[in-house]
């Protein structure tokens, strides 16, 4: 066929005729008539096929669509060309289909011509359209995902359950297949959940692991609300190239940061390794930017339930330890040894605890007009108390505070009672009076205590004076004795020196012996002491006489050293008559040296000090006498400072220390049901607090319980703190180690010898240092005070230096001491006390042997 117009066929190929037109008596005119005017002009496909499927027309748009089908107008269309317009014939009225034609998507309506058997196709391009449908489904598809997923995460109350289905969610938005969740703190990213293909090539080594120093990596993921980097990209960052341990490979990424409620960065989402090797899109940056911000959401509330869940816990848990206060208020009033009153606003009496109830004997629950019924009077004075000046009463009427009256009652039962009565208005939230509380202490037990001490005292003052005087007498006589025994010593002295230029050598024995300790020869001294003849001795050995070990041990040290050597009040007894009494020699063995310097001779000599180391020994023993009486003073006035500082510490304090913690106790639950009561409770607190203060301070004062130490140094270091803690005196001590004293009474009497003349350098030295230099020689303890401070005249020490040091002075004295004052007013003091230990005397005097 030829085309009407002289064209040829489109493509080169022969067309058919265009269809005739239809008049409009024939029946398909309505349908067909419009399209039929122009099919040529028309952009999109027009065609006609028959039932058969044979392609009877097609214009020349069609050029296209024909070719890709592969077919001509005469020649028979696709079979699903075909099966449309069958489907349209046999159902008589129009229906669309869409035929694709790669790369091109065709959507025709078919209108079905039934009295011809054929049927006109008009098709139209739907290729764009088809592309945006995907795309829309795809994006319909995600939000579902997304729909589904917040409903998840919102019903997770879990937070390492809600990362796991996040990460889970995100890989199936973006067909990734690697994904983490991190959680960020400090320096440090916590990966909480993780998911992955079971074949990647490059699975995480662990589901949770920590990056330490992972800001330098990860810092501009956090810069914004996503990124999306391509594997080129990826692969030119600092943390692919030193990926931290336990990292996995990343073929590209897609990371969303998630936000706490102060808009800043808390953790974030990573995606890795899309699959089939692309590269991630904008719709997953999109997607998963949107799942970051319901996950942010869900944090915030799992958070959020957390807390109020905490929140309701710790509710109902107060309320359960206001009713368990509540009962323990109660019962902590009923059992409290502190008296406690409560009253109504017109200061009728409602409740006495037990503690109230014993201190009066009983209770009257009346009103301000029967207070006359409660009898008490003001200590000392014994003044009545009207009803009307009762504490309480002007606690109700005025609105006053009082705390700790001292009033003596009369119970109940006719006994009497010293108290301490206090009385505090209780107000309502308006500032209204709404009654009062009133505490009673007993403290008769406490003042009579005080004034047995004050009477104890007395006595105790009475018994020193009365001591005093018996021991100045005693001391008198005892120093006459000692006076005569050290003339009397002298005497033996001189008398010794007398005899022995008198007689030479032939008055002290002596005996000359060789090396091996044989007799050469002996003196008539000596063979006198022995009670034989001279030549008794000669040629036989010393120790076949003499046999002691320990003096051959010495012969020999004499002949190995070739030093002489001297014995001091050696003790003797002779092994052929061990009855006879013990004598005490002075010898001194000393070697003679041959002209080669060995030891030839040896030359022994010695001195009888029998008499003198008795009377040695008697002095030493007078001495510790005198000491021992002189101490027994002391001692009984630190046994009663003792007894005094126990007191106070084992009872007083433990009373008003549980007297604290009960108020503690009653003032916490007082105050949150009252809180006008917390001013009273913390008065009467402090007052406590002051009373165990000084308590412990008098009991310290009274009896430091460093005196108990041996080492004078220790006691001596422990006043300096205390000088400096307490009057601001900074004291060196300067001791050469350990310096003891072994009796008691001593460290106690030279701590408080001390301790005066610190105080003395506080109240009239005007400085605020001192030295303390301690020493111990032999069996004397040296003390050292000197300061540089004003100074005084020692020849007037009752006007300068105070009654102190003349009574330290006496103390000294009497234990067998001295103390020396080296003043210059405007240069400074020195004091040095010398103290005699008596007992190291009497303990070197038993033990000495040389």
């Amino acid at each position: 066929m030829v085309d009407p117009s002289g064209k040829p066929p489109v493509g080169g190929r022969p067309r058919t005729e265009p269809p005739p037109k239809p008049t409009e008596a024939g029946p398909e005119y309505a349908v067909t008539a419009q399209p039929a005017e122009f099919p040529e002009q028309n952009p999109s496909p027009v065609l006609r096929v028959s039932r058969g499927g044979t392609l009877l027309y097609a214009n020349a748009a069609s050029a296209n669509l024909l070719k890709g089908w592969g077919c001509r107008p005469g020649e028979a269309a696709p079979e699903p060309i075909r099966r449309h317009v069958e489907k349209a014939l046999n159902a008589g009225h129009p229906t669309q289909a869409e035929v694709p034609c790669d790369p091109v998507c065709y959507s025709f309506s078919i209108t079905p011509i039934p009295g011809q058997g054929y049927a006109n196709l008009y098709g139209r391009d739907i290729t764009h359209q088809k592309q945006v449908d995907l795309e829309r489904n795809q994006l319909l598809k995600r939000h579902v995902v997304l729909v589904k997923v917040a409903q998840q995460v919102l019903d997770t109350t879990d937070l390492p359950d809600l990362l796991q289905k996040v990460v889970a969610a995100a890989r199936e938005l973006t067909g990734a297949r690697l994904g983490m969740v991190g959680h960020h703190e400090d320096t440090v990213l916590h990966l909480m959940a993780t998911s992955f293909d079971q074949d990647l090539a490059d699975p995480p080594p662990a589901v949770h692991f920590s990056l330490p120093n992972a800001e330098p990596c990860l810092g501009f993921i956090y810069k914004t609300p996503s990124v999306r980097l391509t594997d080129a990209a990826l692969q030119g960052r600092p943390m692919l190239r030193n990926r931290p341990e336990g990292h996995p490979r990343l073929r590209g990424l897609a990371a969303a940061r998630l936000i706490g409620p102060d808009q800043r960065p808390t953790g974030l989402i990573v995606l890795s390794d899309k699959a089939g090797g692309g590269e991630f899109t904008t719709e997953d940056e999109v997607a998963l930017r949107q799942l970051a911000n319901i996950t942010s959401l869900a944090v915030r509330l799992i958070k959020a339930r957390d807390k109020a869940r905490d929140h309701a816990r710790e509710s109902l848990a107060s309320a359960k330890a206001l009713r368990e206060s509540e009962a323990r208020m109660r019962t902590m009033l009923e059992h409290m040894p502190i008296g406690v009153w409560f009253t109504e606003p017109d200061g009728a009496i409602t409740y006495g605890n037990t503690a109230a109830k014993r201190i009066w004997a009983g209770a009257r629950y009346v009103g301000v007009e029967e207070f006359h019924e409660y009898k008490g009077r003001w200590y000392p004075s014994g003044e009545p108390i009207p009803p009307e000046d009762w504490a309480v009463v002007r606690a109700v009427r005025k609105g006053e505070t009082s705390l700790n009256e001292v009033i003596e009652i009369d119970c109940f039962d006719g006994n009497r009672k010293i108290i301490h009565n206090s009385a505090v208005p209780i107000l309502d939230e308006a500032g209204r009076i709404d009654g009062a509380v009133i505490i009673n202490e007993d403290i008769s037990k406490r003042i009579a205590a005080e004034e047995a001490l004050r009477e104890l005292n007395n006595r105790l003052e009475e018994k020193v004076r009365a001591r005093t005087e018996a021991l100045t007498g005693t001391v008198d006589q005892l120093r006459i004795e000692v006076i005569h025994r050290l003339e009397a010593e002298q005497q033996a002295r001189d008398q010794a020196r007398m005899l022995e230029g008198f007689f030479r050598h032939t008055i002290t024995p002596l005996a000359f012996m060789d090396h091996r300790f044989r007799f050469i020869r002996v003196n008539e001294s000596y063979a006198r002491v022995g009670g034989r003849d001279p030549d008794f001795y000669v040629g036989k050995n010393h120790f076949d006489l003499y046999p002691r070990e320990r003096n051959r041990a010495v012969f020999e040290q004499v002949v190995r050293t070739k030093t002489a050597f001297y014995a001091r009040a050696k003790p003797f007894t002779y092994p052929d008559d061990p009855d006879q009494s013990v004598s005490y020699w002075n010898w001194q063995l000393t070697p003679l040296l041959d002209e080669s310097g060995a030891v030839r001779f040896l030359v022994l000599n010695l001195e009888d000090v029998t008499e003198q180391e008795n009377g040695r020994r008697e002095l030493a023993q007078r001495a510790q006498q005198l000491q021992e009486l002189t101490l027994e003073l002391s001692q009984a006035e630190n046994r009663e400072r003792k007894r005094l500082a126990d007191v106070l510490h084992d009872d007083l304090q433990q009373q008003l220390a549980a007297i604290r913690f009960h108020l503690g106790n009653l003032g916490e639950q007082a105050a949150s049901s009252n809180p006008s009561i917390e001013p009273m409770v913390d008065q009467i607190d402090r007052m406590l607090s002051e009373a165990v203060h000084k308590s412990r301070t008098l009991a310290h004062e009274l009896s430091p319980a460093v005196l108990y130490q041996k080492d004078l140094k220790k006691i001596f270091i422990w006043l300096s703190g205390r000088m400096e803690a307490q009057y601001g005196l900074a004291v060196q001590v300067d001791t050469m180690g350990e310096v003891t004293l072994g009796r008691e009474a001593l460290r106690a009497f030279l701590y408080k010898a001390a301790q005066e003349i610190l105080f003395n350098i506080v109240k009239h030295a005007g400085v605020n240092q001192a030295v303390m230099r301690l020493r111990r020689t032999d069996d004397r303890v040296h003390l050292v005070i000197a300061d540089r401070g004003r100074g005084f005249d020692p020849r007037a020490p009752r006007k300068s230096a105070g009654f102190g040091l003349m009574s330290i002075r006496e103390r000294i004295a009497l234990l067998g001491g001295d103390m020396k004052i080296r003043s210059t007013p405007g240069k400074g003091s020195v004091i040095v006390i010398t103290l005699l230990d008596t007992e190291s005397l009497r303990s070197d005097t038993e033990c000495r042997e040389v």
